[in-house]
C-alpha cells in the first residue's frame, strides 16, 4: 500500500467517516435475458462501473466500545468509490459523506504528521436507549410505508427494546437535525441509503428509500442500528473464498484486484476490516441479513458466483429472509444497557416483555412473532388439521362432513365417495386433495396465481394463517402459508420454482392454510403434493 510520503497515482483522502451510510443496488444485467431479482432479497446485479481507487485515513470506532476510554490508532485503507447523488460510496454500499466533504478533506504528504484527533470516527454512535427518531420528508405511498413498517417489525419482533418514533407525524418536511434520521423517497434509481449508527452530522442523517422492498430496507436498518457487512470480518477467509476474477470490471474494462494490501475496482468492496476496526466477536454468520449474496457484483449474477463457501459453508443467492439470531445478538451486545433479551431464542425473558418464547418468530403457532401468547391454541375445531385429526372445519358440529371429534363423516352422494357427481369435476375418493383433484372435487386451475394480495397493513385479505409477501422476481404479492402448511383445496394453492422456497405454498386471499404438508422438512423440501405454477412470476 502507498504510504503518505510515497508518490502515488491515486488521490489520498481523509474521509469524514462518521456519516457512514449504505446504498443498495439491484437491477437487470444488460447482457442477460432475465428478470431482475426481487426486492425481497438484497442483490447487487448491475452496479456502477465509474470507480476511483484511493487511499483513505480512518479513525476506528467499534460501536460496542461507545462511551468507553478505548482509543484506536488511525488506519490507512485502500478503497474504491463512486459518486451517487452527491455522495461518495465505498465498499460497494457504504457512503462516507458528500462529494464536497471528500474534496474538502483532500490532504498532501503532510497529513501523516497531523494529530490522530483530526481523523473522524469510522461510524456514528449508538442511538440513546435504542430509540430511533425519524421523519418523512414527503408523504409516502402505501408500498413505501408498508416496506418501512415491515422492516421495522423484523427487528422489533426480536428486540422489543428498540423503539421507532415518527417525528412531525402527519407533517412531512425536510428539516434536518442530529438525532433524527430523515426518510427521503426517490424513484427510478433502485437504490437505498442509510447511516451506520446515529450520524453526528445533520446533513448526513438521512435514509433514501427507492422501492427497496422489506428485506433491503431491513438491511438498511441494520446499518442504521450499527451493523457492518458480515463478509468484511477479519476471519472471513476461514469460511468463504472470494473469486475476484468473477467481479464486474470497471468503466475502463480493468479487472478487479482483491489482495489484502492492494485492491482495485469492485475488489475493494470485498476488503477485510482490521481487527481493531469492527467488533467481530461471535461466530461467522452466513445467515446474517448483513452478508452479501454469493453472486453480488458478479459479471454474470445469474450464473457466476463471487463468494463460495468453504467446506460445508452454504451461502444465500441473495439475502436471508430476516435478521439472524446472531444479528440481533450483536445488537443486544451493542445496546447492552437497554437490551433485556431476544424474542425467538427459545429463552423466556419476562423482562423483555415476553409472554412466551418458542424459539421462532412465526405467528399462528400459539406464540406470536413478537413473543406474546396467541388465543388460538391447538384443538379440534380451530380450523387447522393437526396430527390425530382427519379433518377440521372450524366447528364442533356433527353431520357436516367433519364430525365434532374431527373425523371424516361418510355421506352418500358426496365429494369423496369416489363417484363423480353432476356438480363435481373429479372425485378420487380417499385420494382427494392430490395435485389432480382437490378436497372439494375440483380440478386445479392455473388461474390461481392471478389472485394477488395487498401488502398494506389491514388490506391484504390473507387468512390469519397466511402472510402477504413479495414473491421471487415478481412485483406481485401472494398469500404465503407458514412453512409446512397448505390449504385443503388443491384448486386454490400452488408452489413456485423459487430457489430456496420450493416448499412454500401460496393460496388465494382468504383461504386458510389448515393442512400439514406431507413429508415436510426444514428448508426447501416438502409440500410436493401441491402443484408447481411456473408462470406465476
Amino acid at each position: 500500500m502507498n504510504l503518505p510520503n510515497s508518490p502515488v497515482n491515486m488521490l489520498k483522502i481523509n474521509i469524514f467517516l462518521q456519516a457512514a451510510a449504505s446504498i443498495l443496488f439491484y437491477g437487470l444485467v444488460g447482457a442477460q435475458n432475465h428478470s431482475a431479482p426481487t426486492n425481497s432479497s438484497l442483490t447487487f446485479v448491475n452496479p456502477p462501473r465509474n470507480l476511483t481507487t484511493i487511499e483513505i485515513y480512518v479513525q476506528p470506532n467499534p460501536m460496542s466500545f461507545n462511551g468507553s476510554d478505548n482509543a484506536f490508532a488511525v488506519q490507512v485503507q485502500q478503497v474504491s468509490y463512486f459518486v451517487k447523488d452527491g455522495y461518495a460510496v465505498i465498499d460497494g454500499d457504504v457512503l462516507f459523506g458528500t462529494e464536497a466533504d471528500i474534496e474538502a478533506a483532500a490532504v498532501d504528504a503532510q497529513s501523516s504528521k497531523r494529530a490522530a484527533s483530526v481523523f473522524k470516527l469510522a461510524n456514528g454512535n449508538k442511538w440513546p436507549k435504542g430509540e430511533i427518531k425519524y421523519r418523512w420528508e414527503t408523504t409516502p405511498n402505501n408500498k413505501v410505508r408498508s416496506d418501512w413498517e415491515g422492516a421495522i417489525k423484523l427487528w422489533t419482533d426480536r428486540l422489543p427494546f428498540l423503539k421507532f418514533e415518527e417525528v412531525d407525524k402527519g407533517m412531512p418536511n425536510n428539516k434536518m437535525e442530529v438525532g433524527v434520521v430523515n426518510l427521503r423517497i426517490q424513484t427510478g434509481g433502485n437504490a437505498c441509503f442509510s447511516p451506520i449508527g446515529m450520524s453526528a452530522s445533520a446533513k448526513d442523517s438521512v435514509i433514501i428509500l427507492d422501492d427497496c422492498g422489506v428485506l433491503t430496507t431491513a438491511h438498511e436498518l441494520g446499518h442504521t442500528l450499527g451493523l457492518y457487512h458480515e463478509q468484511q470480518r477479519p476471519d472471513r477467509d476461514d469460511y468463504i473464498e472470494i473469486h475476484c476474477e468473477n467481479l464486474i470490471p470497471d468503466q475502463f474494462g480493468e479487472k478487479a484486484v482483491c489482495d489484502d494490501d492492494v485492491c482495485r475496482g469492485w475488489g475493494c468492496a470485498f476488503r477485510k476490516l482490521g481487527e481493531a476496526e469492527v467488533d467481530w466477536s461471535g461466530a461467522y454468520d452466513t445467515e446474517s441479513i448483513m452478508h452479501y449474496g454469493e453472486s453480488d457484483f458478479s459479471y454474470d449474477w445469474y450464473n457466476v458466483p463471487v463468494l463460495v463457501g468453504k467446506g460445508n459453508v452454504k451461502l444465500h443467492r441473495g439475502f436471508s429472509a430476516h435478521p439472524s439470531l446472531l444479528d440481533v445478538g450483536r445488537l443486544c451486545d451493542i445496546y447492552g444497557e437497554d437490551c433485556r433479551g431476544i424474542c425467538g431464542d427459545g429463552i423466556l425473558a419476562p423482562a423483555n416483555g415476553e409472554e412466551c418464547d418458542d424459539g421462532n418468530n412465526i405467528d399462528g403457532d400459539g406464540c406470536s412473532a413478537n413473543c406474546t401468547k396467541e388465543s388460538t391454541g391447538a384443538y379440534c375445531g380451530d380450523g387447522i388439521v393437526r396430527p390425530g385429526e382427519e379433518c377440521d372445519d372450524g366447528n364442533n358440529v356433527d353431520g357436516d362432513g367433519c364430525s365434532a371429534t374431527c373425523t371424516i363423516e361418510a355421506q352418500p352422494g358426496h365429494c369423496g365417495d369416489g363417484i363423480i357427481q353432476a356438480d363435481e369435476e373429479c372425485d378420487e375418493g380417499a385420494d382427494n386433495g392430490s395435485p389432480t383433484c382437490s378436497l372439494t372435487c375440483k380440478r386445479p386451475s392455473n388461474s390461481v396465481c392471478n389472485s394477488t394480495c395487498n401488502p398494506s397493513p389491514g388490506s391484504n385479505q390473507c387468512h390469519m394463517t397466511a402472510s402477504c409477501i413479495a414473491v421471487a422476481s415478481s412485483l406481485n404479492h401472494y398469500c404465503a402459508c407458514a412453512p409446512g402448511y397448505r390449504a385443503d383445496d388443491a384448486s386454490v394453492q400452488f408452489r413456485l420454482n423459487w430457489p430456496g422456497q420450493e416448499g412454500r405454498v401460496f393460496v388465494r386471499p382468504g383461504v386458510a392454510c389448515n393442512q400439514l404438508c406431507d413429508e415436510w422438512t426444514l428448508g426447501s423440501d416438502g409440500c410436493k403434493e401441491v402443484i408447481v405454477q411456473d408462470e406465476c412470476y
